[in-house]
This record gives structure tokens, C-alpha cells and sequence, in this order.
């Protein structure tokens, strides 16, 4: 099993690399739970349903062309293309390229005093996410 720091995150949206700016990730994908039970059974079944995903962004904020900033207040409310791996590096079997439609659902931006401002994105499921492990 390998293990990985995370120091070089790679991603992408609407066709522009935000990597430099990324502070964080949280990736998260999932199933909705469909309730299955039927009458005289004693405990609830659950069936996977429909797939989500999402990815939460943290961005140092920077309002200079193609920063954070403005790519993402143009993307607040639509969809675009987003694409992340763990490693700013070809996809690979150990570093998997996720990409997929998103809207960009949230853009709060904080800091607390003497701390960076940073803004925080939203992307969720827009369509399918796909996985490839080579480039």
C-alpha cells in the first residue's frame, strides 16, 4: 500500500489550472440510500441508488486574471468541467484522474484577522464522474 502527503494537488476548471491557489480538497462521492424494506420484515434494507459527488475547494483568494477569483464568480450558478488528482502529475494507477460536469454551487469567502482570505468552492454533480488511471 502506498501513502501519500498531500503537497501537489492538481486542480482544474473550465479549462484553467487552479492548483497553485488550492489549500485544501475534500473530495466526496457517494450513493444515495434507497429504502427497500417490505411489509414483515423486521429490519430496514438499504440499496445503493443514484451516485454524487462533489469536491470542496479551498483557494487562497487572488483577483488577478485566471486566479480563483474571477474564474469562479463567472462559474457561480452554472456548470463546467472540473478534473482533480491527488498529484500535479499524469494520472497513473496510483495518481487516478477524476473529472466530470459540476455546478459550482457556494463561493463564501473568510478570513479571520491576520490570516490569508481565502474563498471556498462548491462543486457538485452535474453528470457522471469519470476515473482514468493512465494519461
Amino acid at each position: 500500500m502506498s501513502s501519500l502527503v498531500a503537497t501537489n494537488t492538481f486542480f482544474w476548471a473550465n479549462g484553467i489550472d487552479l492548483s497553485s491557489y488550492v489549500t485544501g480538497v475534500t473530495f466526496n462521492r457517494g450513493s444515495e440510500g434507497q429504502d427497500a424494506t417490505t411489509m414483515g420484515q423486521t429490519t430496514r434494507i438499504s440499496k445503493g441508488g443514484l451516485k454524487t459527488w462533489s469536491f470542496d475547494v479551498q483557494f487562497l483568494w487572488d483577483n488577478s486574471t485566471g486566479g480563483p477569483e474571477p474564474t469562479l464568480w463567472s462559474l457561480l450558478g452554472t456548470t463546467s468541467c472540473v478534473e482533480y488528482r491527488h498529484q500535479n502529475a499524469c494520472s497513473s494507477v496510483n495518481n487516478p484522474s477524476y473529472w466530470g460536469i459540476a455546478s459550482v454551487l457556494d463561493l463564501p469567502q473568510a478570513a479571520a484577522v491576520g490570516a490569508m482570505l481565502t474563498v471556498n468552492a462548491k462543486f457538485e454533480n452535474a453528470g457522471t464522474l469519470s476515473r482514468a488511471s493512465s494519461s
